[in-house]
């Protein structure tokens, strides 16, 4: 297998995805796609994104604000 095309950035994977560098750090850390950490910069193993498809968004149907849960984004529930 040639070692060139077997990684690909955590941009590059965010545009295959079609989602954001965020969300491949998110995924890679819940382990929905496999890379390896080399010094301070993730490299994604490309077959993983073969197989996982894109990401669903996160579930936020019914909130408001940020989703952190302290009330503050939208004055709170008085």
């Amino acid at each position: 297998m040639c070692e060139i095309d077997r990684f690909v950035s955590v941009d590059e994977a965010a545009r295959m995805l079609e989602t954001t560098g965020p969300r491949v750090l998110m995924m890679l850390k819940r382990g929905e796609i496999k890379g390896e950490l080399e010094g301070e910069t993730w490299q994604v193993h490309k077959a993983s994104l073969e197989l996982c498809g894109k990401p669903h968004p996160p579930a936020t149907a019914g909130r408001s604000g940020c989703g952190g849960g302290c009330g503050g984004c939208h004055g709170g529930e008085s």
